[in-house]
């Protein structure tokens, strides 16, 4: 009797369920072989799997694109912690479309970049300009712990972009730390805070 290992959560249903009979089960592969079909597994015939593995609720999924090309253009010149998201796709550099996006995502984007993500946020409206081509990812679904965006789901990708999406959707973040001077008694002192986790937060000082 074969012992079946169940997939964690990440790898079950994170592309949802697939359909048709069910063959491959207990798959176990070291990493060295060129073939599927060179791995040990339990045999393969359709509908051969065995409970629980007999329906689609332990279908795996897999990320062949774990690290996706990203930049920020045309944002702050001193720095480079801000501006419009450009990620590349077969060569080309292409934006993101600002549909459904939110600040889980931007989280995402700022962390791939290296940056800050306590106060990540984004602007939608072609905000830091437009790009030469066309989006290339639209109505992006992030829960904001990935480590890539291509761990998250996304409604439209590559060349199936949203149909309203256009230059004017195109998406910029913001991925450090803005400061202001509250409640100043004059123009060189006040009270300091900074934007974290989606409010002004601070305490008394001076600059």
């Amino acid at each position: 009797m074969h012992e079946h290992r169940t997939a964690t959560i990440y790898e079950r249903l994170k592309y949802g369920q697939g359909s048709g009979s069910l063959i491959v089960e207990d798959l176990n592969c070291t990493g060295t072989e060129d073939d599927l079909d060179e791995c040990e597994s339990f045999p393969w015939f359709e509908n051969s799997s065995q409970p629980p593995c007999n329906n689609h609720l332990y279908d795996v999924g897999i990320n062949c694109r774990p690290k996706t090309p990203i930049r920020l253009v045309n944002g702050t010149k001193a720095t480079n912690y801000s501006g419009r998201v450009e990620i590349e796709y077969e060569g080309e550099w292409g934006p993101i479309c600002d549909m459904s996006f939110d600040a889980n995502d931007a989280k995402v984007i700022c962390r791939m970049l290296g940056y800050n993500t306590e106060s990540a946020s984004y602007h939608g409206n072609a905000y830091y300009g437009t790009g030469n081509s066309r989006a290339i990812v639209s109505n992006l679904y992030c829960l904001g712990h990935e480590q890539d965006i291509s761990e998250c789901n996304a409604g439209y990708t590559w060349s199936q972009i949203h149909p309203h999406c256009s230059a004017v959707n195109n998406l910029a973040v913001q991925c450090n730390t803005p400061v202001r001077v509250n409640n100043a008694w004059t123009l060189y002192l006040g009270v300091v805070e900074v934007y974290i986790r989606g409010s002004w937060r601070g305490g008394s000082g001076s600059i």
